[in-house]
């Protein structure tokens, strides 16, 4: 089973922060870090030592893309879509 740390921590950081400093910013680090975590993954496939690799891997990287994904692409898209639909077209 997951931790679902890092995703619980990202929406605290996404509530907190979308009403003062906005949605483009975290969505700009949102992709930012979701750019650099998966570039990680991509450098650690480097790496010789397949056990090594794997715990890299699967520990530090993916946690990252699933913190920054928790920011700002996961919840402000949602939260985006439904202001932007009239209440009578809701159900």
């Amino acid at each position: 089973m997951s931790n679902p740390k890092p995703r619980i921590e990202g929406y605290n950081l996404a509530f907190r922060f979308v009403d003062s400093r906005g949605r483009r910013p975290l969505l700009l680090v949102s992709f930012s870090g979701m750019l650099f975590s998966l570039a990680a993954v991509t450098g650690f496939f480097k790496l010789t030592d397949p056990e090594t690799r794997l715990i890299l891997v699967s520990i530090i990287s993916i946690a990252f893309f699933v913190l920054f994904y928790s920011i700002g692409a996961g919840p402000i898209p949602f939260t985006l879509s439904a202001e932007v639909f009239p209440l009578h077209m809701w159900g």
